[in-house]
């Protein structure tokens, strides 16, 4: 179990336990995007029993001050422990949230967060806030749902992120063709936090193109193109992007001297 940011487009995923053990993972099984939920399977057997998840209460806020032990690869140093209270539990049923004040911090994306005292697990750490110096956790309940939707195989990590393969909510197509000098802007209007996949096909070849991707003056990344493209980006939130390419103009020729 980890974070879908975590997991998301990966090839390879690889995991260590606080002795050594190296844990390769293979297969995507569950993953939701809104929960930030990825469920992955690894090519050996667990040599640990089943984890008890929290219900969801019948009021989630029932939950407040209750203590809470999260997990954590901080910084990349191994496994680390941090121990805090459910300072709240946020959003509409089906989207919550908890809130909690257990100082986790980057590389504890994708941990735990246990029940301190029953050892139940309450949920999966996903974030925090700096400056309100809150940690956010996506629930067990929520968490149990997309265990069971992802039941079964699962689709290999080579396969799971491609482009078959994505839930597709816009689709925008252009065909052209670049003359020397030339450029395409194809902008899209993205509401929300979203992923955006570009691919460029090449009729012919060789041609290098300039490619980018831009939200409204910002220049998000740029490369060279010579051949067909995927190319994948987590979009920190709502507004217009564009990917443009541009067929640059022949160079001139200094004159002989």
């Amino acid at each position: 179990m980890t974070n879908a940011h975590v997991a998301g487009k990966a090839l390879k995923l690889k995991g260590k336990d606080d002795y050594g053990t190296e844990f390769n993972f293979t297969h995507i099984s569950g993953y939701d995007a809104n929960l930030d939920i990825a469920v992955v399977r690894a090519e050996r057997a667990a040599e640990v029993d089943e984890l008890p998840l929290v219900p969801r209460p019948g009021d989630p806020k029932e939950l407040r001050g209750t203590k809470v032990l999260a997990i954590g690869n901080t910084g990349g140093q191994g496994l680390s422990r941090y121990t805090g209270e459910i300072t709240n539990v946020v959003g509409e049923p089906a989207q919550e949230n908890l809130v909690h004040s257990a100082d986790i911090s980057s590389g504890s994306s994708g941990g735990p967060l246990y029940n301190e005292e029953s050892g139940e697990l309450l949920g999966i750490n996903k974030s925090i806030n700096l400056a309100l110096r809150q940690s956010f956790a996506t629930p067990a309940w929520l968490v149990q749902g997309v265990i069971e939707k992802g039941k079964g195989s699962g689709v290999p990590l080579t396969e799971a992120f491609e482009p078959k393969n994505f839930p597709i909510t816009l689709d925008v197509k252009r065909e052209c063709c670049l003359e020397p000098g030339q450029k395409l802007v194809a902008p899209v209007n993205i509401v929300g936090v979203a992923d955006l996949v570009a691919l460029v096909n090449f009729t012919t070849e060789g041609t290098p193109l300039f490619f980018g991707m831009i939200r409204g003056d910002q220049l998000m990344s740029k490369g060279v193109l010579t051949q067909n493209l995927v190319a994948a980006w987590s979009l920190p939130g709502s507004g217009v992007y564009a990917v443009i390419l541009v067929n640059p103009p022949p160079r001139r020729r200094k004159p002989a001297a």
